[in-house]
């Protein structure tokens, strides 16, 4: 297990969002110094993945070590994004479509990694025993997911918590969880980070919950996650 909070890799996300659009991000990309990031994939359609793949071969030194995999995805944006932009792990939501996408792509079993769902109904697919059936080795943690899962799901929080004893962290996703508790009354799990206290949550996970990759996992530009960046940074030290 992964005992020391620094020393992590904290990578801001590109992707769609409801705030900005992943030509906005490439464009807004294009002038960062960082260009070591996150990719979510899973809300772009194919025909615009092609289009952002083209974008991506005018920034150099372009790396998206951690993907979020669409589930349409085609081998060859795989073996792309492996060559061209050091990709290292594919996350996959924990949801059956993404179980039966991972038997056919077996090429990549070692690069594939899956992630605690948010749904309940999903949650008997994110065990030891369903990821070992899947012969998946590695997992992904979204912290704000878990910490909803402490606080109004006991039976699935614990069932996280065996899984992560038995299969190799590679990658923690840190969304924000609202710090007020009346919004934890009325269920608000907001996409988007606001408020930097929403993130104060970090400071009481254990240790070993973080991986060697830390990804952003909220609906703000990429110039506000430079911001979140730092500030977990901060939040770990």
């Amino acid at each position: 297990m992964i005992q020391d909070k620094n020393k992590k890799i904290i990578l801001c996300t590109l992707g769609n969002s409801n705030h900005i659009s992943w030509r906005e991000g490439t464009e807004y990309l294009k002038k960062m110094e960082e260009k070591n990031l996150a990719l979510d994939l899973s809300k772009i359609a194919a025909d615009e993945r092609r289009e952002m793949f083209r974008e991506f071969e005018s920034i150099a030194n372009l790396s998206f070590p951690v993907v979020i995999a669409a589930v349409d995805m085609e081998t060859w944006e795989f073996d792309y994004l492996l060559s061209r932009h050091a990709s290292q792990f594919f996350v996959f939501l924990s949801e059956p479509r993404y179980f039966t996408f991972a038997v056919t792509l077996q090429k990549y079993k070692e690069h594939i990694i899956f992630e605690n769902p948010s749904a309940v109904s999903h949650s008997a697919l994110f065990t030891d025993e369903a990821l070992t059936r899947a012969t998946i080795t590695g997992v992904c943690l979204n912290l704000g997911t878990l910490e909803f899962d402490r606080l109004r799901h006991k039976k699935k929080y614990q069932s996280s918590v065996h899984t992560l004893d038995h299969h190799s962290l590679k990658v923690t996703r840190i969304s924000p969880f609202p710090s007020a508790w009346w919004q934890h009354i009325i269920f608000l799990h907001p996409r988007r980070l606001k408020n930097l206290k929403d993130l104060h949550y970090v400071k009481n996970v254990p240790a070993n919950y973080f991986a060697d990759y830390l990804i952003i996992d909220a609906d703000n530009t990429l110039d506000e996650q430079k911001e979140i960046k730092e500030y977990i940074g901060l939040l770990l030290g």
